[in-house]
């Protein structure tokens, strides 16, 4: 059975609570897959993407160098672990309609991010695309 652990996993930047929101949005627009984690007292804490970008909670006309990262992050609803099958981590995406998915160790130790199509292309390689045995 193929783990989340077998794959390569994707590299994004990475920022702490305390950066600035307008540094954050920069490297957001400048990332391919327009993600940023959020990482604080060396915890992941969750990410920076388009959602959160149009949520409406970063105030208009507010200068954005002044407000911090960490209150417009969003919590994430799925994350994995190395030992995570890609099939059940794959069904898991595509029921929350999830694009990136944050791999994290012991719960709280960020490793880096997979895509749907990454989980996609290897449970294919593997011959499995569901949970069934």
């Amino acid at each position: 059975m193929l783990t989340i652990g077998d794959l390569t996993l994707r590299s994004v930047p990475v920022v702490e609570p305390s950066n600035a929101l307008d540094e954050t949005i920069a490297l957001l627009r400048a990332e391919p897959l327009r993600t940023v984690v959020l990482v604080g007292d060396e915890q992941f804490m969750g990410i920076f993407n388009e959602d959160a970008l149009t949520s409406n909670l970063i105030p208009v006309g507010a200068n954005l160098s002044d407000l911090a990262v960490g209150p417009y992050v969003h919590p994430v609803r799925l994350t994995v672990n190395p030992a995570t099958p890609v099939a059940f981590a794959l069904v898991q995406m595509k029921h929350r309609n999830t694009v990136v998915l944050p791999v994290v160790r012991n719960g709280t130790v960020y490793m880096g991010v997979l895509t749907r199509g990454d989980l996609e292309k290897a449970a294919e390689a593997d011959g499995r695309t569901t949970l069934d045995p």
